[in-house]
């Protein structure tokens, strides 16, 4: 009689301190492949072995199409850094005559929606998106004429003006006269020194200056600056930045 009356007590004690932990510990009750959530007050699945995450064909189960998928995007990675730009103005379009960064200044557009065929704008933003979307030429609307289009380098992955961004001999001049123009994005922080002081070089460690002028704009969403400045020959970065 003693030994049944200390198994029952025992399992008392071993009722209570069961639900003592789990009401100290609700996660005690959560099965294999979930976590406690304190916001809802319950079990939910662990995000971290959730299967629907590699399931890449939405059939309900990880199989060799998954992993084929897989295979066939990996190593690919978005490019870390923003993207710069930098030209020379040549014949072609947008057809501009002025200095670009003067708010005032005129472009030409291709636009086969009117007679004329283009748009005379003064919104840069527009205007540099149109020459990056427009590949090398344009066909003249109504005919078979070809125009050109000014071409743009650029330089993606770049977080800064530095030689670890951008080696010297990457940026440089196509002819040796007029104004040379760089498009940086407005989040590097040199922005609040390139007017005062110089962070390029014609050469790699002689004559240097800072940049003439600027003006705002946006490419694809990304707000930038748009730098004028004197170039002849080679524009390298500036040896000790």
């Amino acid at each position: 009689m003693k030994l049944n009356q200390h198994l029952f007590l025992m399992a008392i004690l071993i009722g209570s301190w069961s639900q003592a932990l789990a009401q100290s510990d609700p996660s005690s009750y959560c099965g294999p492949g979930t976590l406690w959530s304190e916001t809802l007050q319950q079990c939910v699945p662990n995000p971290a072995i959730e299967p629907a995450a590699y399931d890449g064909d939405d059939d309900g189960c990880i199989a060799v199409n998954d992993l084929l998928g897989l295979l066939s995007v990996f190593g690919d990675c978005e490019p870390a850094g923003s993207t710069i730009y930098w030209f020379k103005y040549t014949e072609g379009w947008p057809y501009a005559y002025g200095d670009w960064t003067d708010e005032a200044t005129e472009f030409y557009v291709a636009d086969c929606s009117n007679d004329s065929g283009y748009v005379l704008t003064t919104d840069l933003s527009l205007t540099m998106e149109f020459i990056l979307d427009s590949g090398d030429s344009l066909l003249w609307c109504g005919n078979d004429t070809v125009y050109p289009v000014m071409p743009i380098e650029s330089l993606d992955g770049v977080d800064a003006i530095s030689h670890e961004d951008i080696p010297n001999g990457t940026i440089t001049v196509p002819t040796n006269y007029g104004l040379f123009y760089m498009v940086i994005p407005q989040s590097f922080e040199e922005n609040a020194l390139l007017l005062e002081q110089a962070f390029f070089d014609q050469a790699s460690c002689g004559w240097a200056g800072p940049f003439l002028t600027r003006r705002e704009l946006t490419i694809y969403g990304e707000p930038y600056w748009l730098y004028s400045v004197n170039a002849y020959g080679a524009l390298n970065v500036l040896c000790g930045y």
